[in-house]
């Protein structure tokens, strides 16, 4: 315990100097409403706070063809709060109900990427774990998913990895937490799960996915597309 406490002060101190050069700044420009008002809770006044949505940068000539089997992608760094363990698990629930499975690509490395490729096995979960991947072979990804599934159990600032997948016509799921809303409309390019509904509410959003594979692919490159003109 003792251990830690040089690390916390350095932190500590390194936060207090950012937070400082807050008032520094004549505008902010913050990527979701939801980071527009938290850097006004930290004491910026709004009227120097301006939200811009982020947008996906590479958008193919076309959204991908629909893929030849159901795949749930996940992107990005593996912590507890990225919630992939939640995934997992629901993919599990999902096929259970459904009698069929649920394959997941999970991308990305991190200190929870062991714990998730166990609890996948031990679920009977079909996932693949490629690690770090970018640019060809991250597009490929995307073109080969279903859906895109941003799970995170922390105020995410927007989930960027949705909408990157709804340019090449992915419909998403994520849970409403921090600045997911802003470009994930729940029945237009996919599923909104309340947070409190946790592992049985991305369940039943994966199932509906899977029954309804075809129905929003049209739609969320709509949406991508919005958000990147906007």
């Amino acid at each position: 315990m003792w251990r830690l406490v040089p690390a916390l002060v350095r932190q500590y101190a390194w936060a207090r100097s950012q937070h400082a050069l807050l008032a520094r700044y004549r505008a902010i420009v913050a990527p979701s409403e939801h980071m527009q008002r938290e850097f006004v809770r930290n004491g910026v006044p709004a009227s120097r706070v301006v939200a811009n949505p982020l947008f996906a940068a590479d958008m193919p000539v076309r959204p991908a063809p629909l893929p030849s089997e159901f795949r749930a992608l996940f992107v990005g760094r593996m912590t507890e709060l990225k919630g992939g363990d939640v995934l997992i698990q629901a993919a599990a629930q999902a096929a259970a109900q459904l009698g069929v499975t649920i394959p997941l690509t999970l991308a990305g490395d991190g200190p929870a990427r062991r714990d998730w490729e166990s609890l996948a096995e031990s679920l009977g979960v079909p996932a693949e774990f490629p690690g770090w991947v970018d640019g060809t072979r991250r597009a490929e990804l995307f073109r080969m998913a279903s859906v895109v599934v941003v799970p995170s159990v922390w105020p995410e600032p927007f989930g960027l990895t949705g909408l990157e997948g709804g340019a090449h016509g992915a419909a998403a799921i994520g849970f409403n937490v921090g600045g997911i809303g802003t470009w994930l409309h729940d029945g237009e390019n996919g599923w909104l799960v309340s947070a409190n509904d946790g592992v049985d509410g991305l369940a039943r959003a994966l199932a509906e996915a899977r029954a309804h594979d075809a129905k929003l692919r049209s739609e969320e490159r709509r949406v991508g597309e919005e958000c990147r003109y906007r």
